[in-house]
């Protein structure tokens, strides 16, 4: 009993096995060329900046990858219009719209 629970453990705690023994319960995929695919829109989700009111312009922070990647595609034309979806999400400062900041910068 002892060496079926050791084996047990030991099968259960070997990333190799255990991954091997997941690979029979995943699908099988077709590989899809995504190079070829054309889009309506990329959503792009908010919360990529600091809206600087004194300033009146958006500071991007380290979220701010995921908006030029969506410009990245719209160069390529790969999306044909860039969706954002930011607004305030300051109770104190609900002036504070991020989505027009970046608008003002995408058109600049």
């Amino acid at each position: 009993m002892r060496i079926i629970a050791v084996l047990v453990l030991f099968i259960s705690s070997n990333s190799f096995f255990v991954d091997e023994l997941f690979r029979f319960y995943e699908p099988v995929t077709e590989d899809v060329d995504l190079d070829s695919l054309r889009y309506d829109a990329a959503i792009v989700l908010g919360g990529i900046g600091d809206v600087d009111l004194r300033l009146k312009k958006i500071n991007f922070t380290y979220s701010a990858d995921r908006l030029f990647q969506a410009i990245r595609l719209l160069k390529q034309e790969k999306v044909k219009r860039i969706v954002f979806t930011g607004g305030s999400g300051s109770i104190e400062f609900p002036e504070k719209i991020e989505g027009l900041y970046v608008y003002k910068y995408l058109v600049e």
